[in-house]
């Protein structure tokens, strides 16, 4: 009686399952850098709105603060959802950082993460304003009008 071949390679690897998922996790960190830097560099609306509101109130901000501001100035309403992921992607591409403030001082009280704008943060809004004002040419002078 012969017994069925496993599946896959014959040889079993004797690798450390805790070494497998710290390689696989640098991989795909590596992979989201490389994404966001090279294949996304552009911004989204929404991603210049936080990014806009975040230097509108003082360079720092909370998330509920930065929808409001958006909502304030550009008359948009921003899900929870939607606002807190665009700040996770603006994290990954290093235009903001994220600071732990400490708990609310009341029972139950969680601490809060506070979105700061990096230096390459600033860089993006002005090179996102500079390219819209040449997009925008001779029309942003005609609907001054």
């Amino acid at each position: 009686m012969t017994l069925p071949r496993p599946h896959g390679p014959s040889r079993i690897r004797l690798v450390r399952p805790h070494a497998r998922l710290a390689a696989s996790l640098l991989t795909y960190i590596f992979a989201r850098h490389e994404y966001y830097a090279v294949i996304r560099p552009d911004l989204g609306e929404l991603e210049l709105f936080s990014l806009l509101a975040i230097q509108h109130l003082g360079g720092e901000a909370l998330g509920i603060e930065i929808r409001d501001e958006i909502q304030r100035r550009a008359g948009r309403r921003v899900s929870v959802g939607s606002g807190y992921a665009t700040l996770g992607r603006l994290a990954d591409k290093g235009l903001i950082r994220f600071t732990v403030l400490p708990p609310e001082p009341r029972r139950g009280g969680r601490s809060r993460r506070c979105a700061q704008l990096t230096p390459a943060g600033t860089r993006a809004i002005r090179e996102s304003a500079a390219s819209l004002r040449r997009m925008l040419g001779d029309l942003a002078v005609d609907s001054a009008r």
